[in-house]
């Protein structure tokens, strides 16, 4: 009996060191796993944040051709309805996003933009008055605020400090689509609007004199 004791010590002691090891093997495995998983987990977030930016770019893009189209297209229409009225458009030569017109001897600017179908129409400078003219000063702000009021078409003035006058000007903005420009006389009604607005304005100087 004494004789076994030692023999069954040593193998319960064989038997916890394999079981100790067989815990550390396992762990280590189990740490390795994880550490596959996360590599791929980080290569899986990398992967995505690339196709992530080339979707953005993509779709910045895609905004940008999409804004060139609307911007081509508005000119188009703009540009056919003018020559259906025998008016020759002028580009500026410093600025590719304004064109210019005669229209029955009224010179008109038409501006554009590049992110929707808007364009703004201007009769400039079709009055003038020396800025110390206190009291026809005071007549036109009365008379362009009835216009503002009733009217489509805006009056502005302007002070040109270095000639010493006011300048006034007019201006309205339209949708420059298709449906409108080219099939209704959405442009000559509107062009029309401006010497009505003329009018208007002389008539009420007038009436304050």
């Amino acid at each position: 009996m004494e004789l076994l004791i030692p023999i069954i010590g040593a193998v319960m002691f064989y038997i916890l060191i394999k079981w100790w090891n067989d815990i550390r093997s396992n762990d280590d495995a189990e740490v390795e796993k994880t550490a596959v998983r996360t590599n791929e987990s980080a290569d899986s977030a990398v992967a995505m944040d690339g196709h992530q930016q080339t979707d953005d770019d993509g779709a910045e893009k895609a905004a940008d051709d999409a804004a060139d189209d609307v911007y081509r297209v508005t000119r188009a229409v703009t540009e056919e309805a003018l020559r259906r009225l025998n008016c020759q458009c002028i580009e500026d030569k410093n600025d590719n996003m304004q064109i210019s017109f005669q229209y029955q001897s009224e010179h008109f600017f038409i501006n554009f933009n590049d992110t929707n179908c808007f364009v703004c129409l201007t009769d400039p400078n079709w009055y003038e008055f020396r800025a110390d003219d206190i009291d026809n000063l005071a007549k036109v702000k009365d008379v362009v605020n009835d216009l503002n009021w009733y009217h489509a078409v805006n009056v502005v003035y302007t002070h040109d400090e270095k000639a010493g006058v006011f300048n006034i000007h007019s201006r309205c903005h339209l949708v420059a689509v298709k449906e409108m420009m080219l099939d209704t006389p959405y442009l000559q009604n509107t062009l029309s609007e401006f010497f009505v607005t003329h009018h208007q304005f002389y008539r009420l100087m007038a009436d304050k004199n």
